[in-house]
């Protein structure tokens, strides 16, 4: 059953990446299938007694999340899909989670950063038209910063890192 789980985290972290990586969005249906997901969880495996601190972690991620927001310093749906998959982390894992994802996320700005410089030169190379180049190698976009979430998020599930869902 854990590894039931673990997959369709999987598949909906993939999801995630995808739609973040093409469009610079999270779609709401997928940041409401880990909220839907958990309860489920937890019923059908039966091994996290301290579910409440999960709730307030999530809660408590959402508030913090809300103030980055509003400073334009991270997108809503980044916001929403860091609260969503903080109930799963856990109190024990939840310090490696957030510092997953500040390392992944500077790596990511950092990639961001080169390939926006190279990824025009190499289409003007080619003979490709400016505007062919994928959004996210474009300069002045956002950065997907759904991927560093979902990212360390998935190396900690995989890692069996995740309460309740050792593999």
């Amino acid at each position: 059953m854990v590894l039931f789980f673990s997959m369709i985290l999987t598949v909906l972290m993939i999801m995630v990446m995808i739609t973040d990586f093409t469009r610079f969005t999270i779609p709401n249906r997928l940041v409401l299938a880990f909220i839907v997901l958990y309860p489920i969880m937890l019923v059908a495996l039966g091994d996290r007694p301290e579910w409440y601190y999960d709730i307030a972690i999530a809660v408590g991620m959402f508030l913090l999340g809300f103030v980055i927001f509003s400073l334009k310093l991270m997108g809503g749906g980044d916001v929403k899909l860091l609260a969503a998959s903080s109930l799963f982390v856990g109190k024990d894992a939840f310090l490696h989670f957030i510092i997953g994802v500040a390392l992944w996320g500077g790596a990511l700005a950092l990639g961001l950063l080169v390939a926006r410089e190279i990824v025009p030169y190499i289409y003007m190379k080619l003979g490709k038209k400016p505007d062919s180049i994928p959004q996210v190698f474009t300069a002045g976009q956002p950065a997907p910063y759904g991927l560093a979430i979902a990212v360390s998020f998935l190396w900690l599930l995989w890692a069996g890192q995740l309460p309740g869902l050792k593999l």
